[in-house]
C-alpha cells in the first residue's frame, strides 16, 4: 500500500505499508487529526506559521529547534537490559515557497537534526549523520487548465530503535532489537482533475524506496516500491464528500530474504463536516497481496484483509480540541511477508491560558506477524502528555512525558519506555 499522506482528498491514502517503528514523538501522537490551535496565540493562522524573512521573490520560514530527552529504554529492551541516556538534538525546520506566477508555485520543507547520545556516543545519529525529517519535500505545485499537477521528491534519513529485530544471518532472525538507521525516498507525481464544482478523479503515481544505512542487520530490509493509486471524489452534499479509492503496488527487495510481492486494494472514502465545529473521515478497503515465496523468511502466506483509517475532530471551544481515530492496515514485515496493526486512540490540545497549550494522547496497539521465521503477535500501549509556553513571539518551550508498555509472545521483546523531553523553538 501507499506511504503516508497528511493532505490529500483521499483519506486511504494515509494508509501506509511502511516499517511500524516505536520512538514515535508525543507531540505527533497529540497532532494526529487536530488544527495547530496553539499557532494563534500571536496572531499566526491555523494555515501554517508566517515566513519571517524574504529573498527577492522567496518566502521563507526558519525555525531552529533544541530538545533535552531523558529516555529510561533507548533501545526498546526489556527491562533487565534497559539502557538509559540523554539525548540532546539541535535542528532547525525551514519552508521556503516561491510562487512563480498565480497558478504554480515551487515549495520546499527541510526538516533537520541531530541527536547526540550522551552515555552512548556510539548511537549519535548513527556515525555522525544528521536526522531529516519524513515531512522533508520540495514540490512544484501547476495549475494547468482543470487539473492541478504536482511532481514531487521526499527524502528522509532517520535513526532510532525498533521494536522489533533485523537479521543476523542469511536465513535466521535477530531475537534482541536493535537500532536502525535508513534512507527513506518517495518521488512521484500528484494530479487532481478539478471535473466540476462536484466531482474530482485524482491520481498518485510515485516510487518509494528503503535504504538502511550502516545497519547490517537490516539490509534484507532493502526494497523499492512502485504505487498506481487512482481514485475520485464526489460532492454528494456542501457538507459531504464521498469516493472511490483504488491502489496497486509492487514491491521488490534487493537481497532474497525477504519475499516480493503485489498488492491490490478497493474501498470507498468520505468526509463529512457534521457541523461547522465536527469532522469524521476516513475510507476502508479491502487488500490482496500477492507474495512470490522466492525469500528465506519461511513466511509463505498471501495476506487478505480490510483495512480501514477513520478519524473524528471536534472543537466544541475555540481553545479545545480533541480527536478519536482508528486505523488498520498491513504493513511489510522485517521478517515476515506482513504485520497487521490495529490502532486505537484520542489526542486533545487545550490552551487554557493565552500562551500555554496542554496537549496530550493515548494509542492501543495491536500487531500480528503474517508468519516468518519469527512470527510475533504483540500489544502496546502509548500515552503521555505535553505543554507549550509561548514566552514571546518567536519563542516556545515544550515539555513533554511518554510511557509506552509493550508486550508480546517473544520474551526478547517485551519494554517499558519512559521518555522525559524539555524542548525550545525559535522563529528567526
Amino acid at each position: 500500500m501507499h506511504p503516508m499522506r497528511t493532505a490529500t482528498s483521499t483519506p486511504l491514502s494515509s494508509f501506509s505499508m511502511a516499517k511500524r517503528l516505536t520512538g514515535v514523538t508525543l507531540g505527533a501522537l497529540c497532532l494526529l487529526g487536530l488544527a495547530p490551535l496553539a499557532q494563534a496565540q500571536y496572531g499566526g493562522t491555523s494555515s501554517g506559521p508566517k515566513p519571517n524573512f524574504r529573498i527577492g521573490p522567496v518566502n521563507f520560514h526558519v525555525t531552529g529547534t533544541f530538545t533535552a530527552e531523558y529516555n529510561t529504554n533507548i533501545l526498546s529492551l526489556r527491562s533487565g537490559a534497559a539502557a538509559k541516556d540523554i539525548i540532546l538534538t539541535p535542528g532547525f525546520d525551514f519552508a521556503g515557497s516561491w510562487k512563480l506566477s498565480k497558478f504554480n508555485t515551487l515549495q520546499l520543507d527541510l526538516g533537520m537534526g541531530y541527536q547526540i547520545y550522551v552515555q552512548h556516543p556510539e548511537l549519535s545519529s548513527i556515525n555522525n549523520f544528521m536526522n531529516m525529517s519524513p515531512d522533508s519535500r520540495l514540490a512544484f505545485k501547476m495549475k494547468m487548465g482543470a487539473f492541478t499537477v504536482t511532481p514531487y521528491e521526499s527524502l528522509s534519513f532517520s535513526t532510532d530503535a525498533t521494536s522489533v529485530s533485523g537479521v543476523a544471518a542469511a536465513s535466521a532472525a535477530q531475537g534482541q532489537p536493535t537500532t536502525y538507521a535508513r534512507f527513506t525516498n518517495q518521488a512521484g507525481i500528484d494530479v487532481i482533475w478539478h471535473l466540476n464544482r462536484k466531482m474530482e478523479p485524482y491520481l498518485h503515481l510515485f516510487r518509494s524506496d528503503t535504504v538502511p544505512f550502516k545497519s547490517k542487520a537490516f539490509e534484507s530490509d532493502k526494497h523499492h516500491t512502485y504505487t498506481f493509486n487512482p481514485g475520485f471524489t464526489y460532492a454528494v452534499a456542501s457538507n459531504l464528500r464521498a469516493g472511490l479509492d483504488f491502489n496497486a503496488s509492487m514491491n521488490k527487495y534487493a537481497t532474497d530474504f525477504n519475499n516480493s510481492s503485489k498488492s491490490y486494494s478497493l474501498g470507498p472514502t468520505a468526509n463529512w463536516t457534521i457541523t461547522p465545529n465536527a469532522n469524521l473521515s476516513g475510507g476502508i478497503n479491502y487488500a490482496i497481496y500477492d507474495f512470490k515465496g522466492d525469500g528465506k523468511n519461511k513466511d509463505s502466506s498471501q495476506p487478505k484483509n480490510l483495512q480501514w483509517n477513520i478519524s473524528f475532530v471536534h472543537t466544541p471551544r475555540a481553545n479545545f480540541q480533541y480527536s478519536l481515530f482508528t486505523n488498520q492496515a498491513l504493513n511489510y514485515g522485517y521478517t515476515s511477508n506482513t504485520t497487521r496493526t490495529t490502532d486505537f486512540g484520542l489526542s486533545f490540545q487545550w490552551r487554557f491560558l493565552k500562551r500555554t497549550t496542554l496537549r496530550g494522547a493515548f494509542v492501543h496497539e495491536k500487531g500480528l506477524d503474517s508468519g516468518g521465521i519469527l512470527a510475533e503477535k504483540y500489544k502496546s500501549n502509548t500515552g503521555g502528555f505535553g505543554l507549550d509556553f509561548a514566552m514571546n513571539p518567536r519563542t516556545t518551550l515544550s515539555f513533554d512525558y511518554e510511557h509506552t508498555k509493550k508486550t508480546s509472545d517473544i520474551a526478547l521483546r517485551d519494554f517499558t519506555q519512559d521518555r522525559f523531553i524539555v524542548g525550545c523553538a525559535y522563529d528567526f
